[in-house]
């Protein structure tokens, strides 16, 4: 069970590499952020792929954890995933998002249970 979810948060982190690149760095709104809504959609959907069992649960479980991922980046390394890592020095930050990612499902599973 636990090599799904790792396997579902992976893939999710990579499509949540994909976005609205025209999104400002500095001014996004929370509740209509564009990489957000499509990484809490796809996640969600991934989840449901793995396990069918649906609920609000999956929500709350990636909605935390793009909240949690958001507040461990630094301000360049957001303004790196905004502009989805299109600049060759914007890869370094990449694994960052990726291992933050992997943290904060685990964190946020552990929170919800």
């Amino acid at each position: 069970m636990m090599k799904n979810i790792l396997i579902l948060f992976i893939a999710t982190s990579i499509i949540a590499s994909c976005g609205n690149s025209d999104t400002d760095t500095n001014i996004v709104d929370q509740k209509n952020d564009p990489q957000k809504n499509i990484f809490v959609s796809e996640c969600v959907a991934s989840a449901n792929n793995v396990t069918p069992r649906g609920g609000d649960i999956y929500y709350k479980q990636c909605t935390c954890t793009w909240n949690k991922t958001l507040e461990s980046m630094n301000t360049t390394e957001v303004a790196a995933m905004r502009r989805e890592w299109s600049k060759p020095s914007d890869f370094q930050y990449y694994s960052t998002f990726l291992s933050e990612v992997m943290n904060n499902s685990a964190q946020c599973l552990d929170d919800l249970f």
